[in-house]
């Protein structure tokens, strides 16, 4: 699993959009940011579960940021976080 796939989950999970529609926004802020983005960077099979639950817990600031960043309004995330 690669590390936008893993930030498209959580993502998912906070917004409550589909994985898939979210991936292609991570896909496409890659390319958009070769040199900048490291999500195409592949997590070893053992830390992805780790990855996971700790970025669960950054949620509420993973929320303020997408809400700073007009990506997200207090609707699209209640009772998701």
């Amino acid at each position: 699993m690669t590390f936008g796939e893993i930030l498209a989950q959580i993502i998912s999970e906070i917004t409550g959009k589909p994985k898939g529609k979210i991936v292609e926004i991570v896909r496409a802020i890659e390319a958009a940011y070769p040199d900048k983005q490291r999500l195409s960077e592949e997590v070893p099979d053992d830390k992805v579960e780790q990855l996971l639950t700790e970025l669960r817990k950054e949620k509420p600031e993973i929320i303020a940021q997408l809400m700073e960043y007009g990506m997200l309004t207090d609707h699209h995330h209640e009772g998701n976080a």
